[in-house]
């Protein structure tokens, strides 16, 4: 008997966690994303850029910690530049 079998592509995310950020350190997770140079910037909500970050990715699943204990608490924008030069913005709490 021949049986149909479906499987689904992999979903691509990149999630920040955890929010509001605890001991100063942002997790990046990083789902089926391509092998490249990922940038992120992190923006005060003067709409100054207060850390850069180039981080060269293998690929694939994974995760990158960037640490932000050097700096105010309040409400932050963080933007992930990715290798096709797509950007994902997201609210941060600090």
């Amino acid at each position: 008997a021949v049986v149909k079998v479906f499987v689904p592509l992999p979903v691509q995310s990149i999630a920040v966690y955890p929010n509001p950020v605890k001991d100063g350190i942002i997790n990046l997770q990083l789902v089926h994303q391509p092998k490249g140079l990922y940038g992120v910037r992190l923006i005060n909500a003067n709409g100054e850029t207060i850390l850069t970050k180039v981080i060269q990715y293998e690929g694939g699943n994974g995760s990158e910690k960037i640490s932000i204990q050097k700096i105010a608490k309040g409400i932050y924008s963080l933007e992930i530049i990715k290798p096709d030069g797509e950007i994902i913005s997201n609210k941060l709490v600090y």
